[in-house]
């Protein structure tokens, strides 16, 4: 493991494991109910925290 972090090589071989392993592909079934997951409000509720920005971003 490198003291540093180097993201031109860490990327790289992360979005290739990725592509290799269909990690972000979806694909429908049909006549499967839809499913979806809110994580949260899309709009900032209460004290603002860093969970607003991930969902506001």
């Amino acid at each position: 493991m490198h003291e540093q972090y180097q993201p031109r090589e860490i990327e790289a071989a992360a979005q290739s494991f990725w592509d290799e392993q269909k990690s972000f592909e979806v694909s429908e079934q049909p006549g499967k109910e839809p499913y979806y997951c809110l994580s949260m409000y899309p709009y900032p509720s209460g004290k603002l925290h860093m969970g607003h920005e991930r969902t506001n971003t």
